[in-house]
């Protein structure tokens, strides 16, 4: 049995802080919005929990701006 602390790292480096996220459903880019990311061709907004993305089409609204 093994227990693991998952913790957000907030340092402001990050490597990755340029790279875009990317719809899961058309793979086109996603644009950021106050509290979700926006699918302009999937027509959906992924929430974000806690500063996580979850990009998953189970949890995406069916929107339109």
């Amino acid at each position: 049995t093994a227990c693991y602390k998952i913790s957000k790292n907030n340092a402001s480096t990050s490597k990755n802080k340029n790279i875009p996220f990317v719809c899961p459903i058309t793979k086109s880019e996603l644009e950021m919005m106050d509290n979700h990311f926006y699918s302009e061709k999937a027509k959906r907004a992924f929430p974000i929990f806690d500063g996580i993305p979850v990009l998953d089409e189970e949890y995406s609204i069916i929107i339109t701006r």
